[in-house]
């Protein structure tokens, strides 16, 4: 049976992983628009197409996100879905390849 510290020590510590995985995900969509346009230097934002799997993989050797959280942060800030020449989805997103936050 659990104690009560115990379960209140895994709730500090799932919450601690949440707060940073937003964190994170901030820090890997700092340099990036959910919308085209240009950077603050005036250069046009590159596009780029990731499956959902293609950003996991990306922040796996900071930290492992899963799907699920990737999914409602980019819903979340407006990102869209394209279908590729393939047929498959991905999420359209525009970069900023001169961002040095």
């Amino acid at each position: 049976m659990m104690r009560e510290e115990d379960n209140d020590k895994t709730k500090d510590q799932t919450q601690e992983i949440e707060e940073f995985t937003f964190e994170l995900l901030d820090a890997y969509f700092a340099s990036r628009s959910a919308d085209p346009g240009n950077s603050e230097i005036g250069q046009p934002l590159t596009p780029e197409y990731k499956t959902t799997d293609d950003i996991a993989t990306e922040l796996d050797s900071i930290m492992p996100v899963d799907l699920h959280s990737i999914v409602i942060y980019m819903r979340h800030k407006g990102y869209r879905l394209k279908t590729a020449a393939d047929g498959s989805l991905r999420w359209e997103i525009w970069r900023d390849m001169n961002y040095m936050g």
